[in-house]
C-alpha cells in the first residue's frame, strides 16, 4: 500500500518537472535563439511565430502552475496518510509553512486562480535583436504587473505586495 502511495506521489512528481522543463525550454529559447527572437519582434509578416510561441507560453506556463499545485496537495496528503504523528510529517509541516508564507507562494497560488477565472497572463517581451554579425540579441518574458493588479478581487495581500515589489514585471526566467 505505501509503494503506491509514493508511486502516485512520484507520478505527480514526474508530470510537474516536465511541465516545468517545458516552460523553461520555451523561456530560454526566447532569451537564447536569435531566429526565435527575430520572429518575435518582428511586425513585417504575419505573426504565426510569435501567434504560435505564446500559445504554447499559455499552455506550458498553466500546465506548470497546475502541476506545482498538484504535487503540494498530493505530497500533503501523502504525508498525513502515511507517516501521521511522526517527526517526519512535523517536519514536513514546518517546510511547508515556511513555502507557504513566502511571498512567491502567494503570487504563484492566485497567479493560477488569475489563469483559470481571469484570463490569460499579460505577456511583454523586452531585448534587443543582433542587427549585425557578432551581435548577441536578448529577449526577456514578463508578466504585466501593472495589468495583473488591474484584476480586482484575484489578489491577496501577500501576493499583491509582490506583483508591486515588481513595478517593472515579474520576468519569467530568473
Amino acid at each position: 500500500m505505501v509503494h503506491q502511495a509514493w508511486t502516485a506521489l512520484w507520478r505527480s512528481f514526474d508530470v510537474y518537472t516536465d511541465n516545468m522543463s517545458e516552460l523553461r525550454a520555451l523561456l530560454v529559447a526566447a532569451e537564447t535563439n536569435e531566429k526565435l527572437q527575430t520572429e518575435l519582434f518582428q511586425n513585417v509578416r504575419a505573426p504565426t511565430v510569435r501567434t504560435a510561441y505564446f500559445r504554447g507560453l499559455d499552455k506550458t506556463l498553466h500546465n506548470a502552475l497546475a502541476g506545482a499545485v498538484s504535487l503540494v496537495d498530493h505530497t500533503r496528503r501523502h504525508v498525513a496518510e502515511n507517516f501521521p504523528e511522526t517527526n517526519f510529517s512535523k517536519d514536513f509541516e514546518a517546510a511547508n509553512s515556511t513555502v507557504y508564507e513566502m511571498p512567491e507562494s502567494a503570487f504563484l497560488r492566485r497567479f493560477r486562480n488569475y489563469l483559470l477565472h481571469v484570463g490569460h497572463a499579460p505577456f511583454k517581451m523586452t531585448g534587443t535583436l543582433a542587427v549585425k554579425h557578432g551581435d548577441k540579441g536578448t529577449l526577456t518574458v514578463w508578466l504585466i504587473s501593472e495589468e495583473l493588479l488591474s484584476a480586482e478581487n484575484v489578489w491577496t495581500v501577500p501576493a499583491r505586495k509582490f506583483i508591486e515589489d515588481h513595478p517593472d514585471g515579474i520576468p519569467l526566467l530568473a
